[in-house]
This record gives structure tokens, C-alpha cells and sequence, in this order.
């Protein structure tokens, strides 16, 4: 049987119980166990590094993200600006919007924010999500 390993933290469990059910069917208890970890200060689980990990609150996950932002978004920013009366977009504005295309991919099955953006700005979105990962709980993290 295949172990699948979790926490304590709701979103964690169904998660795990959802992809065991998209692996094996509703039947996955025949060929799934999940082994849940206790997600609490004082509980050694290194699924949740952030209880054990002194370190985890240094980690910067923000500022490599905004730089990299500031880079790569600054055509958009000025295609945002140059389409709109009344409202000035900032870099920040114009990633929330970006940010919006999966979420509402997700939510309704398609996003019109997503058309606003060229395809090589979603190649640097998704270097800015890889940016985020990696400086709180990576190689270039205080963590890492």
C-alpha cells in the first residue's frame, strides 16, 4: 500500500484525500493509507517546517519577488496605464491582476485578466512564483 503523508491542517488533509481519490478512484483506501502528522509547536513534523525551524521567520519572500516585478512588469504597467482613464496602475496592481488569471481559471474556468498579459510575462510570472518558494524555504533562504 502506498503511504501518502499529511498534517493536521484541513486544506493538507483533503487535499491528500482528494488526490489519493484522483489516483486511485473512491476505492483508495484499498490501495492508499494516509498517515496524518500532528501540525503543532512541540510536534516534530517535517511537513510543517515553520514550527520547527528558527530560521523561518527570517525568510524574505517578498523582496526577490518585487524586484523581479519591477523588471519584468514594467511594459505592462505602462499597456495598463496607457488603457485606462481615472485609475493609475503600479507594478503591485498590475501583478494582483496577473495573480487574478489562475485564480479565476480555478474559480469559473477561464480569466479575462489573462489575455492582458504576453505570453513571456507569464514565463516571468511564473519565475516570480518560483522566486517566492525558493527564498522562504530554499537554497537562497535562511531556511534553505
Amino acid at each position: 500500500k502506498l503511504i501518502v503523508r499529511t498534517t493536521t491542517r484541513d486544506r493538507m488533509l483533503k487535499s491528500a484525500e482528494n488526490w489519493v481519490a484522483g489516483f486511485f478512484g473512491l476505492e483508495w483506501t484499498n490501495n492508499a493509507t494516509i498517515e496524518v502528522i500532528i501540525e503543532a509547536a512541540g510536534f516534530n513534523n517535517s511537513l510543517a517546517g515553520d514550527l520547527n525551524c528558527p530560521n523561518t521567520a527570517k525568510a524574505d519572500y517578498k523582496s526577490p519577488v518585487e524586484a523581479w516585478v519591477e523588471i519584468y512588469l514594467q511594459d505592462a504597467t505602462s499597456r495598463f496605464n496607457n488603457m485606462t482613464d481615472g485609475f493609475k496602475w503600479t507594478l503591485a496592481d498590475v501583478y494582483a491582476a496577473q495573480k487574478m488569471c489562475p485564480l479565476e481559471t480555478v474559480a469559473y474556468g477561464f480569466s479575462r485578466f489573462c489575455d492582458l498579459f504576453t505570453y513571456k510575462e507569464w514565463q516571468s510570472f511564473s519565475y516570480s512564483i518560483d522566486l517566492s518558494f525558493s527564498s522562504g524555504a530554499a537554497f537562497h533562504s535562511a531556511t534553505g
